[in-house]
C-alpha cells in the first residue's frame, strides 16, 4: 500500500503508469478509486476500470473472455506479459 497524503504524493504513482503503462494523467484519473482512496488514506485504483481501461486499449487483450492473443489470460498474466513483472508487482501495491 502507499500512503495518500494530498494530491502530490499521487505524483510519482501518475508518473509511473505514463512511463512503464503508457497510461496519461488524465486516464490515471479514470482508474484510480477515489473514494477508497479517501476512506483508507492508501491510494487504490480500481481493478475492474483498470481492466476494462487495458481491454480498451489493446485489441488482442480481451478482459471479457481473459484471453490475450487467443490464449487463456488472466489481467496479472497480460500485465506481466505486456509490461513486466515490476508493474505487476507495482500494480498489486496498489489493490492490496
Amino acid at each position: 500500500m502507499i500512503p495518500f497524503k494530498g494530491a502530490p504524493s499521487l505524483i510519482p504513482i501518475q508518473q509511473y503508469f505514463e512511463k512503464n503503462l503508457l497510461i496519461s494523467k488524465f486516464q490515471f484519473g479514470q482508474i484510480w478509486d477515489k473514494q477508497i482512496t479517501f476512506i483508507t488514506y492508501n491510494i487504490e485504483i480500481d481493478i475492474i476500470k483498470l481492466d476494462e481501461f487495458l481491454s480498451h486499449n489493446d485489441p488482442e487483450y480481451d478482459n471479457e473472455t481473459c484471453t490475450y492473443k487467443g490464449k487463456d489470460c488472466s489481467m496479472t498474466e497480460y500485465i506481466t506479459l505486456k509490461f513486466g513483472k515490476e508493474a505487476n508487482d507495482y500494480i498489486d501495491t496498489l489493490i492490496n
